[in-house]
């Protein structure tokens, strides 16, 4: 068990690890975290290193539950200050918002 499990679960939260490369876009490791994020019990802490991961990817779980448009999820990131030119979240507006 790790330091950061054992700090989470010692405030009462469930731990999940999902390791995303700050550089590298990774559609099932990205469909990991969104799932675990729809299925952990609320609230939740969602966290990396430099905290680009972890707000691209709480954007895009808001983005997912609320039905955003691509209009709504970049005034939201410009808002919070959050650059949509991160893997995870370039990846996810390209494949959610070009046309087919």
């Amino acid at each position: 068990m790790s330091d950061e499990q054992q700090q989470a679960e010692a405030t009462g939260l469930q731990y999940s690890n999902i390791p995303l490369k700050p550089t590298e876009p990774n559609q099932e490791l990205t469909k990991a975290a969104l799932e675990e994020i729809a299925d952990l019990p609320k609230p939740i802490l969602i966290h990396c290193a430099a905290g680009a991961r972890a707000s691209g990817i709480a954007l895009i779980a808001n983005a997912i539950q609320e039905s955003l448009s691509y209009e709504q999820i970049t005034q939201k990131a410009a808002d919070l200050g959050i650059s949509l030119d991160q893997p995870h979240l370039k990846q996810f507006l390209l494949e959610r918002y070009t046309e087919k």
